[in-house]
């Protein structure tokens, strides 16, 4: 194991918003995300729990048929089963633990 200094790692693109799996084993993936505004990450149905994690900026998060306001320090979890989506208003910066890894 090892420690993760977050701001190091995050890095835009304004073509399409950037992920990086910053660990993976088989028993949990964690990858962050970095999205410009107005990027989203299309809805998509995983077979994993899920945690969100909003580092900084804020958005939306769509699961099933609910929205939710995504801002700093805000955590989601969810079982995964639903498609679930983000879009970003402003910059923003997400953390998302995948419990198996898909």
């Amino acid at each position: 194991m090892g420690k993760i200094i977050l701001k190091e790692k995050v890095n835009f693109s304004q073509q399409t918003y950037l992920s990086d799996v910053l660990f993976k084993s088989s028993n949990i993936q964690l990858e962050l995300l970095c999205l410009e505004k107005g990027q989203e990450i299309i809805p998509q149905k995983v077979n994993s729990q899920v945690v969100i994690l909003v580092v900084s900026g804020n958005g939306t998060l769509t699961q099933g048929t609910n929205v939710y306001d995504l801002k700093p320090d805000l955590v989601i979890i969810f079982e995964g089963m639903e498609p679930c989506g983000i879009k970003a208003r402003e910059q923003m910066v997400v953390v998302r633990y995948s419990v198996p890894p898909p």
